[in-house]
């Protein structure tokens, strides 16, 4: 996936992605998978896109996430060949006190990363949490708040402090995946013996019936469900896309005055449509839209909408144009 296009699907700045990745990669920098990472220039050497493979990809967007690394965790938790009884994983925890000092963090510090956790998987686990006395000053000991954390949430938190143990995760999450997709060898029937034989024949003969069936039941569940497909689809396109009168508001702009630059620019055609190369590109998205009239009439009509993709190309060509003033 392009840094692109995790911008666009994060919402966060283009440029503050692959400040990341930089991040990321310069933790990883001894890991073999790195060549898989292509990097492309512009015309003054610089970074203008990066596109990872599928484990860098999940290592960089699920450290922008909570909830989507708690995901992974659980998953991998419940894939993965289970070394302790329920009982032994009931009783496994961690303390706060632990994690800080394997992680060289202070504990009040840690104390507070749990709670934002916490908060933002929205659990109010109260049972986690207890005091201790730790040594203070002049000899003396003072009682503070500790927090005890399964095994999913311990590590939860500590994957968030660290891009190579997250990706080392994620990379044993798709081992398992890979596993648990290899078809199961298959044992030949000993077709000399003739009733082993007659039972694998009428064995391969009941599974091409059942397929056949299948095959059937999906074909009808296609057709049926292919009006829903196609609402979904028309929603799905009109995620993180925005009107040109709101970009053109976010901008302080005039929204006329953008939409004659944008024609002027060869971006938009004389009708307001985007050209067929700006499409393509995912600059827009065309939407299909309906509404009512006052007199109960339906009518149906097309939006032309920025996508993430687009707003940042606009903003680009606008700052190369000298930033033009567009203001009513």
């Amino acid at each position: 996936m392009s840094s692109l296009e995790i911008a666009e699907l994060t919402g966060k700045d283009h440029a503050h992605i692959l400040r990341d990745i930089r991040v990321v990669l310069d933790e990883i920098k001894d890991d073999p998978n790195l060549d898989h990472v292509k990097i492309s220039t512009d015309s003054r050497g610089y970074s203008s896109e990066i596109r990872l493979p599928r484990d860098l990809t999940e290592t960089l967007i699920t450290g922008y996430n909570i909830a989507l690394r708690h995901k992974v965790v659980v998953l991998q938790l419940l894939t993965g060949v289970a070394t302790q009884s329920p009982q032994q994983s009931e009783r496994l925890t961690m303390s706060s006190q632990e994690i800080a000092q394997l992680t060289g963090k202070r504990h009040d510090h840690v104390v507070r990363d749990i709670r934002t956790m916490l908060g933002l998987l929205n659990f109010a686990a109260p049972q986690i949490w207890g005091t201790a006395f730790i040594p203070g000053r002049n000899n003396s000991r003072r009682e503070v708040e500790v927090a005890n954390l399964p095994r999913d949430l311990t590590e939860t938190l500590i994957t968030g402090y660290s891009a190579p143990l997250r990706l080392a995760v994620i990379r044993r999450l798709h081992e398992l995946e890979a596993e648990v997709a290899k078809p199961p060898a298959l044992a030949l029937p000993n077709f000399s013996n003739p009733a082993e034989a007659a039972r694998a024949w009428a064995s391969e003969f009941e599974g091409r019936t059942l397929a056949l069936e299948v095959v059937k039941e999906r074909d009808q569940k296609i057709a049926q469900d292919a009006s829903k497909v196609e609402y979904y689809q028309k929603v799905r396109s009109a995620v993180n896309t925005e009107s040109i009168g709101d970009f053109a508001k976010k901008l302080e702009y005039g929204e006329k005055k953008l939409f004659k630059w944008m024609r002027e620019s060869e971006i938009l055609m004389t009708d307001n449509k985007p050209y067929q190369k700006h499409l393509d590109a995912g600059h827009f998205r065309v939407l299909d839209k309906a509404t009512t009239k006052a007199d109960g009439k339906k009518i149906t009509y097309t939006q032309t909408v920025l996508t993430g993709k687009g707003k940042q190309y606009i903003q680009k060509h606008l700052k190369k144009a000298g930033s033009p003033d567009l203001s009513e």
